[in-house]
């Protein structure tokens, strides 16, 4: 075999390209979120056989927390909303990195690690699983007990009552008062009849709990007390000598029956009336149903009464004449009069029980009047020797002067009740002197 047949030498076998073996990155602990005062845990490998010792960021703040960028002082003892709110954060995020630390990454997965690291891990997840959905159950029960608790007895209306009857609710404030409320309420009330009212209940409120649906607004609330008030209206009361005649809601209504009254007797020159009998005003507080009507008053006190008068016997007068005279008979006359007989003989200043009608008030009334009296003229005779007795001549025409008297007289039912008297006098223009001319010489005889 020469040379060019010789076997050439195999070459030399290309090594395997080794594969390198790439442990993942240790699992997340979640006690990693624990207090920064506790001793940081020891952390195995993969392999088992690397130990370290990571000291990893606690993510808590104690007294500042970021907030967009900006540091802002957070209050060592936070809420309960607040400390719920931290709670339900910290639980979503350790969900997270669980969800992320269980997926493989790249050619890094359940392919490289032992099956007892895969069982660890998976039990591992299982149980925060399980921790989570105890922690969330729990932090929701204890949630909605608190809700509840606080729908059941916390107070969001206050219950009205007037008297024993409840009329119903209205929202919470802390301004208000069942006075408050009593006081609007009657002046609504006296501002719908337009008078004074007394009323005869009083209104209470008790914070309770209630429906939204059965809280009105304070307006209807206010509206429904003033209709179920019990009340009495302040009114105005006639007295005539201490009879109650009639009632009226306002003074207004009772001045108006009295100048009504008086209205016949009054004139230009009327100064000022009044009645005889005791009339007074008198307020009072009455029900609605007891209140007069003007026109009903103005007829009771309107009518005319008999009444027996003296009346004093004058030159000339008769039984007969006296009783013509007054509407009435001669036996009347003598029954109404102690000692008088059809027989018997007047003399004057007598007095005699005379029936008449007289009206049930009598109204006085006084007037002034002015009346313009002549000043006489005042007249000067001046002798003339020279002329005859049967001379007379006018040297000066004299006049009157002339003033006005004021004359103040009193009547009663239109009647004069005394003397008129003067009560003052003004001189409005004064008189002038006649001058008269008259002759003192006897005729001579013929």
């Amino acid at each position: 075999m020469d040379g060019k047949d010789k076997l050439k030498p195999l070459p030399k076998p290309v090594p395997a390209p080794q594969i390198k073996q790439v442990t993942s990155p240790p699992p997340i602990d979640p006690d990693d979120f624990e207090l920064p005062n506790r001793e940081p845990r020891q952390e195995h490998g993969s392999q088992g056989n690397e130990q370290s010792t990571t000291n990893r960021p606690v993510r808590y703040y104690r007294g500042r927390r970021p907030v967009r960028g900006k540091w802002i002082s957070k209050p060592s003892q936070p809420s309960f909303g607040a400390a719920l709110l931290i709670l339900f954060r910290r639980l979503f995020k350790r969900i997270v990195r669980r969800f992320r630390q269980s997926r493989p990454s790249g050619q890094t997965g359940q392919t490289l690690e032992s099956k007892r690291q895969a069982r660890l891990r998976k039990k591992r997840r299982r149980l925060y699983a399980r921790l989570t959905g105890i922690a969330a159950a729990g932090i929701f029960t204890v949630a909605f007990i608190v809700f509840l608790v606080v729908w059941l007895t916390g107070k969001n209306a206050y219950e009205v009552t007037l008297g024993e009857e409840i009329l119903g609710y209205i929202g919470l404030s802390e301004d208000i008062t069942a006075a408050d409320i009593q006081a609007q309420a009657v002046a609504h009330l006296e501002g719908s009849l337009g008078a004074k009212v007394r009323v005869g209940s009083e209104v209470k409120i008790e914070a309770v709990n209630t429906g939204r649906d059965k809280i009105i607004e304070d307006s209807a609330m206010l509206d429904l007390i003033s209709r179920n008030f019990p009340y009495e209206i302040a009114a105005t009361a006639i007295r005539v000598e201490g009879q109650e005649i009639a009632v009226f809601k306002t003074l207004e209504e009772a001045q108006a029956v009295e100048r009504k009254l008086q209205e016949p007797y009054w004139n230009d020159n009327t100064k000022e009336a009044e009645f005889l009998e005791e009339f007074i005003y008198e307020t009072k507080y009455v029900n609605t149903d007891e209140l007069n009507v003007p026109e009903d008053a103005l007829l009771q006190l309107d009518k005319q009464t008999r009444v027996l008068i003296d009346y004093s016997v004058e030159s000339g007068d008769t039984l007969d004449a006296i009783a013509k005279r007054n509407n009435t008979t001669i036996d009347k006359l003598c029954a109404d009069t102690p000692n008088l007989t059809a027989l018997t003989i007047l003399q004057p200043g007598d007095i005699i029980k005379v029936e008449t009608m007289r009206p049930y008030l009598s109204v006085r009334t006084i007037e002034e009047l002015v009346r313009e009296v002549p000043i006489p003229m005042p007249t000067e005779t001046i002798e003339n020797p020279s002329q005859l007795k049967s001379y007379l001549k006018v040297t000066q025409q004299g006049r009157e002067g002339k003033e006005e008297v004021t004359i103040r007289r009193t009547l009663v039912n239109g009647i004069l009740e005394k003397q008129e008297e003067e009560i003052g006098r003004v001189k409005i223009s004064d008189p002038v002197t006649q001058i008269e001319e008259v002759g003192t010489m006897d005729p001579q005889p013929r």
